[in-house]
C-alpha cells in the first residue's frame, strides 16, 4: 500500500503522468473502492486535475 501511494506521489509531479496513472488505476485496482476513493479525493483537493469517470 505505501508502495502505492508513493508512486502516486511521484506522479502528481506530472500532470500527464497522473491522468495515465489514475486510469491504470481504474483498472487494475476498480475492485478497491477504498484506494480510488482516496486518489479521487485528494485531486479534488488539489484541483490539479478534473475527477474521472
Amino acid at each position: 500500500m505505501k508502495l502505492i501511494l508513493y508512486i502516486y506521489i511521484l506522479l502528481l509531479k506530472t500532470d500527464l503522468l497522473t491522468v495515465i496513472f489514475i486510469k491504470y488505476m481504474q483498472l487494475y485496482l476498480n475492485k478497491t473502492g477504498a484506494v480510488q476513493s482516496y486518489i479521487y479525493y485528494h485531486l479534488y483537493q488539489k484541483n490539479e486535475i478534473p475527477i474521472l469517470t
